[in-house]
């Protein structure tokens, strides 16, 4: 049995190059055939931007990408996917939800999250997308309102946390500039008993509890904005000629290679 050479293979492919040249070409043509035969697919896309005053707050890399990934963990959550195809088969747009997941795809770009639907229908992508950006947008709201909730009642468990004894201050929120927590006076803490007061701190305590949980993650100090519309595409977005042949061609050459490289070495056997 005669050992495989590299330089011996180069030789034969360099030697039959017509060959290979031949079969680029064809493989060329043949994604342009095939490319000529798919059906059009139309791409929409709509983007939801994420925003935060950086002149008042200040986020490090991980706590911005820890934010964004809350949102697009809302954005792609199965709970927002089956209302968008419940909202589409009533809009008279039926699929089910392993065909939503098939025709949507979500991708982060910086601040933004970029919402994409493919569909042979122009009109089906624009309306499938843009129902997904509303759901999505709606929920990201709501989540939002909770995230300041939990926010505004983390401060007032402060203000009643600091009335108990031994109490130690604590340090600033990680997405704050201020150098320390500064926790006004509560007045009721000469008023009320140790035990009244542990019975609002258990109060608030479970209701921060909720609205975390509720929050979904997200950060009070992030606004998100709906972008615009999708609009109808005019021009198909799958299957580009271009990479197409490419793809054709490079199988091409992989064929012409096996042919005058491998094929003599198994005649040689």
């Amino acid at each position: 049995m005669k050992e495989f050479s590299a330089f011996e293979a180069t030789c034969r492919v360099l030697q039959k190059w017509w060959l290979v040249v031949l079969f680029v070409v064809v493989g060329g043509v043949a994604g342009w055939l095939f490319h000529k035969v798919q059906p059009p697919v139309y791409e929409a896309k709509v983007n939801l931007v994420a925003n935060v005053d950086v002149s008042e707050y200040h986020l490090s890399q991980y706590q911005e990408n820890r934010a964004l990934d809350a949102i697009g963990t809302v954005i792609g959550s199965t709970e927002v996917q089956e209302q968008v195809v419940a909202a589409a088969t009533s809009s008279g747009l039926p699929l089910t939800l392993a065909e939503f997941r098939q025709k949507a795809s979500l991708e982060r770009k910086g601040w933004a999250w970029e919402m994409r639907i493919r569909d042979p229908d122009p009109l089906s992508a624009a309306t499938l997308v843009n129902l997904w950006a509303e759901t999505a947008y709606q929920k990201l709201e709501e989540a939002h309102e909770h995230a300041l909730k939990a926010y505004q009642i983390e401060r007032q468990l402060e203000g009643w946390l600091i009335c108990l004894p031994g109490y130690v201050t604590p340090t600033p929120p990680p997405f704050s500039q201020q150098s320390g927590v500064v926790l006004a006076w509560n007045e009721r803490c000469e008023h009320d008993t140790p035990a009244e007061m542990e019975g609002i701190i258990a109060t608030l305590s479970e209701a921060l509890i909720l609205e975390r949980s509720q929050s979904l993650g997200l950060l009070p100090v992030l606004e998100i904005a709906f972008s615009e519309r999708a609009t109808v595409p005019e021009y198909p977005a799958r299957y580009q000629t271009g990479a197409v042949m490419v793809a054709g061609a490079i199988i091409g050459f992989l064929i012409a290679v096996w042919l005058t490289c491998f094929s003599t070495v198994q005649h040689n056997v």
